[in-house]
């Protein structure tokens, strides 16, 4: 069992935890309550379960990654937690000016970190 990948899967797993139970009633409950018009609100929510679905498939892949080599899945994981970073700092910064209202950037270059660490030493 490779324990990096194992710790990235689980950090996955929370942060999909928190997605859904946290942001869940933050953020897409008020825009689905919000007077924006019909076409604007589906959107939201397709993409806010979007998301959803990719964290879920992520917790799956990682947990797959913690006992079997595969180094396609590896980068497509990270390439898109690497995507979110960059999300999550940019409209942190361009957007609100600060990257502490949107600390999910974090979690997310966490996740390709230990991903990298658990990849050091395996043949590719």
């Amino acid at each position: 069992m490779n324990r990096w990948m194992a710790a990235a899967a689980g950090l996955m797993a929370l942060t999909l935890v928190a997605h859904v139970f946290g942001g869940g009633p933050e953020v897409i409950d008020v825009v689905m309550a919000s007077p924006l018009p019909d076409v604007v609100r589906m959107l939201s929510a397709v993409v806010w379960h979007g998301i959803t679905v990719m964290l879920a498939v992520s917790v799956v892949g990682l947990g797959y990654l913690a006992r079997h080599e595969n180094r396609g899945l590896a980068m497509m994981i990270a390439g898109v937690q690497i995507g979110f970073v960059g999300l999550f700092l940019g409209y942190g910064i361009f957007g609100l000016g600060n990257i502490s209202e949107m600390p999910q950037w974090s979690v997310f270059l966490a996740m390709p970190i230990m991903m990298a660490l658990g990849s050091r030493g395996r043949a590719t």
